[in-house]
């Protein structure tokens, strides 16, 4: 084969390969995920308050950090992360949130526990709460056990 037919087959062989990597990346933002710094979203640093009944413990912020894992995966946000800073803080990313005040409010806002009436389900099996009987607030104090007698 002479140096011109080479040229033209390396020429023939890029183009082609050009075209490949064109297509298989079309459209960029379908295909490529994009972070928090390309495509904007929510980047927020929690730092736990210690109080006199409970001390800020590796525990303790182990078990904050599965918190916020479950509440910003019921936001629908892809590609979250949430990691620990230092011995007391959260850094949370959201990128691409659409509602940056739902998601710091999901963030910030204390677990309430609500024992509440079920008033009915409907035709997808749903259930659809009624009255709040009980909240966690005239709880004075929890256990784990089994029933001696059922088990």
């Amino acid at each position: 084969m002479d140096p011109k037919q080479r040229n033209v087959l390396s020429l023939a062989l890029i183009v082609v390969l050009v075209g490949v990597a064109w297509w298989g990346f079309w459209p960029l933002d379908e295909k490529i995920t994009q972070g928090l710094d390309i495509q904007g979203g929510l980047s927020v640093i929690l730092t736990a308050q210690e109080t006199s009944a409970t001390p800020v413990t590796s525990d303790v912020m182990e078990r904050a950090e599965l918190v916020v894992r479950n509440r910003v995966d019921r936001l629908g946000a892809s590609e979250v992360t949430v990691q620990r800073q230092g011995a007391d803080s959260l850094l949370v990313q959201l990128p691409g949130i659409d509602n940056s005040q739902e998601a710091l409010d999901a963030l910030g806002t204390t677990g309430q526990l609500e024992i509440r009436d079920v008033e009915s389900t409907d035709a997808t099996g749903n259930i659809i709460l009624g009255d709040i009987l009980l909240t966690g607030d005239v709880i004075t104090d929890a256990t784990i056990g089994t029933d001696p007698n059922t088990g």
